[in-house]
């Protein structure tokens, strides 16, 4: 029977649309490894990641993807997720000067693991909260505010408010503002039972507004947290939390694969879970379920 479709080996061509039917079988991570030595590979990888033409897979590489719609329905990459992903290029490149080996894999992983998330999408379906908490965190990378010294800050919502003191550690505050404001869930009250959990008190009686407090990396790492369920790995926009004896547990989101993104001193910061392990006792990953 004529189906209408050109043959390409290992897939298929619909000529009056100008596209193919499946994705691209093309992966970058085996590929890259044809290098002759680490410099050389890392060259591949960055050299294809900074051409936005490749993360759409259903078009040949030199087209411009950006003009059409995934023809089985799926949610294309758009000028946004182009951005971001090209932001991790650049970290990409900064981990792979400074000799991170173990940061340099990880973002690969990650740029993959991201693009493959948001190629799942079903078109004109509303982006996972996932995708919109990691996507939240990748836009404050460098961001001092959120460092050690950064200054106080707040999230508000529905008549409560979480406050962060100035130089104070901010990861478990970062945790709580990608998903009550990135994410848009909020934060948990009586008439948003599914918003991010918090630690409510009246400030005083007769006043509806409260002083309130995102749970602690600890607390996270405990994983007994409403709207949030363990797993036994950490995926895109997933919380992981490493648990301590004392005060001192850390908390972040996980941008696939081993890759984090987190509060760290100095502002927000990628990292790997190993190079967060030492010092802490255990390292939990959670999934949004309210």
């Amino acid at each position: 029977m004529e189906s209408g479709l050109d043959y390409a080996i290992n897939r298929y061509y619909l000529i009056v649309v100008g596209r193919f039917t499946s994705v691209d079988p093309y992966n970058i991570i085996p590929e890259k490894e044809k290098g002759k030595d680490e410099e050389e590979k890392q060259k591949i990888f960055h050299n294809y990641i900074s051409q936005p033409q490749i993360w759409n897979k259903y078009v040949y590489a030199l087209n411009n993807p950006l003009k059409y719609t995934d023809p089985d329905g799926r949610r294309p990459l758009n000028e946004e997720d182009m951005k971001r992903l090209n932001r991790l290029g650049e970290e990409h490149e900064k981990a792979l000067k400074a000799g991170n080996q173990e940061l340099t894999k990880a973002i690969e992983e990650s740029i993959d693991a991201i693009t493959n998330f948001i190629l799942a999408i079903p078109e004109n379906q509303k982006d996972p909260i996932e995708l919109k908490v990691a996507f939240y965190a990748i836009d404050r990378l460098g961001d001092a505010r959120y460092g050690y010294n950064g200054k106080e800050m707040y999230i508000e919502s529905a008549g409560w408010k979480i406050t962060i003191p100035a130089e104070s550690n901010k990861c478990n505050f970062f945790v709580a503002a990608t998903y009550a404001i990135g994410g848009g869930i909020g934060l948990q009250s009586r008439n948003r039972p599914g918003g991010f959990p918090n630690n409510a008190s009246i400030t005083r009686p007769g006043f509806i507004t409260g002083a309130t407090n995102a749970p602690s990396a600890n607390e996270l790492a405990a994983g007994n947290v409403a709207n949030f369920t363990p797993v036994s790995s950490p995926q895109v926009g997933n919380i992981v939390a490493f648990g301590s004896e004392g005060p001192n547990g850390h908390s972040a989101i996980s941008l696939g694969g081993s890759l984090l993104i987190y509060a760290g001193s100095q502002g927000v910061k990628l990292g790997t879970i190993n190079q967060n392990l030492p010092g802490h006792t255990n390292v939990q990953y959670l999934k949004y379920k309210p």
